[in-house]
């Protein structure tokens, strides 16, 4: 685990580990690094797991479907964040990686995913309202009409607040 947060703080300016497990990658977003054992625990479908995973307010991601693998959690409304910018442990960034998604924001909050289609142009392909989840993106839907599902193509999120338009993710 230590050596994935190290590639993460060398590869991220202005990154800083805050705890034993979990990196601040800038002001809103945290990465937490979970051991198997932790992770594991969360490998049920329920709707209860998916809340609980995640805290009051925020938007976590993961890297695997029900939950598991590594989390990115988005703590501030009203930013547009390109995951193609966001460093993964062991390399690459953390584009193209998510499978299941958790919206703890307050009630009435909506946040939204994109995919990257090129030359500047962001389609959404997921919406998960507050106190909703997706466990396993590979059984859902584009919203974007796109074929296939949204597993593994989300590019950027969009955390709350007005969607502005055209979107475009402007952190980090």
């Amino acid at each position: 685990m230590q050596k994935g947060i190290e590639d993460v703080l060398r590869r991220t300016s202005g990154a800083r580990q805050i705890s034993a497990t979990t990196i601040e990658i800038a002001p809103g977003l945290l990465m937490n690094f979970r051991s198997p054992v932790k992770d594991g625990a969360r490998q049920a479908d329920s709707p209860i797991t998916a809340l609980a995973s995640c805290n009051i307010y925020y938007v976590c991601v993961y890297t695997n479907r029900q939950y598991g693998g590594e989390e990115l959690v988005f703590t501030t409304c009203g930013r547009e964040w390109n995951l193609g910018n966001v460093a993964y442990p062991g390399g690459g960034y953390w584009n193209d990686r998510i499978s299941s998604i958790t919206n703890q924001q307050s009630s009435g909050t909506t946040s939204y995913f994109y995919n990257h289609n090129g030359s500047n142009s962001w389609s959404k392909v997921v919406t998960v309202a507050s106190g909703n989840y997706r466990s396993n993106l590979a059984l859902d839907t584009r919203e974007d009409g796109g074929s296939g599902s949204p597993n593994d193509i989300i590019d950027g999120v969009h955390v709350c607040g007005a969607v502005p338009s055209p979107w475009k993710p402007n952190w980090p």
